[in-house]
């Protein structure tokens, strides 16, 4: 059954996240106040769209909040996107509440997120998170983008498959059968379709294959499948903006936390380079 969800924000993140919502067949509604931002959105989009504020609470009851599962604030604006998750939360009780903020000190701030005084559920920063996977990819030798799960040491991982891998024209149960490892493959991307594989389903050259497992394990599944880590030997970053400096800051000046020291140590041990490239030198 499709979800509720009402989005604030038809920029390039709110357009984006609700593109991929509408494709996932859930019941999505926009709220934006540019008039010709959600009249692009209105035309591109299967989906309802509101012109006008999302802290409006009479425009919010037009957009079905009072029936939504998840209330998703994404403006340019950190502050509206915060006090509009908490009138969703204190005067409609929508059960989970996403905020886009940017500003790194309200992220320091913890205790502004902690339930007890503006009910925001979850906290996105775009620029950190393309950071991340960004930082993962380098830890992983760039063979892959690295998904992985809180808690635990499991990763997801795609694959492209070509006719010099294993892979190749094998069935899943074959594929696994061969390598005699535990693993899984959560996905399948074919051309424009996406599907979850049986274990007689068979992998075609240009398949894209969405594997989960632990880490190790997927470190040798790659090898065996002839993907292994490349060794990479100096890192050069195109552009010094937010993003930039979130990765450079990952990567060899302020590390925090568990994976960021690993690649510290990394880099430091097999006497890697990083170069930044920018047109301004204030960047």
């Amino acid at each position: 059954m499709p979800r509720k969800i009402v989005v604030v924000g038809a920029g390039s993140t709110g357009f984006q996240l609700a593109r991929q919502l509408i494709a996932d067949n859930q019941d999505v509604t926009l709220v934006e106040r540019n008039a010709d931002t959600a009249k692009y959105a209105l035309n591109h989009l299967d989906c309802m769209v509101i012109t006008g504020a999302g802290n409006d609470l009479r425009l919010l009851r037009r957009a079905g909040i009072q029936d939504a599962e998840f209330f998703i604030a994404l403006t340019d604006s950190d502050e509206f996107n915060m006090v509009a998750c908490g009138l969703a939360s204190r005067e409609f009780s929508v059960p989970f509440k996403i905020a886009r903020v940017r500003n790194q000190q309200y992220h320091a701030r913890s205790h502004l997120f902690d339930g007890s005084m503006l009910d925001i559920d979850y906290i996105v920063n775009p620029e950190i998170e393309a950071a991340q996977a960004i930082t993962k990819s380098v830890e992983q030798g760039a063979t892959s983008d690295v998904m992985t799960f809180e808690n635990t040491d499991l990763q997801m991982r795609n694959f492209l498959v070509d006719d010099r891998t294993l892979f190749a024209r094998q069935s899943i149960a074959a594929i696994k059968q061969a390598l005699d490892t535990e693993f899984m493959v959560a996905g399948i991307s074919r051309g424009e379709e996406f599907f979850v594989p049986r274990g007689d389903a068979r992998v075609e050259t240009g398949d894209e294959l969405y594997l989960i497992a632990a880490e190790h394990t997927l470190d040798e599944v790659f090898v065996i499948a002839g993907r292994p880590r490349v060794t990479i030997k100096s890192v050069i970053l195109v552009g010094g903006g937010r993003v930039g400096s979130f990765v450079a800051e990952a990567l060899v000046e302020k590390p925090n936390g568990r994976r960021a020291h690993r690649l510290l140590d990394y880099l430091r041990r097999d006497h890697k380079k990083l170069k930044i490239v920018d047109s301004d030198y204030e960047n």
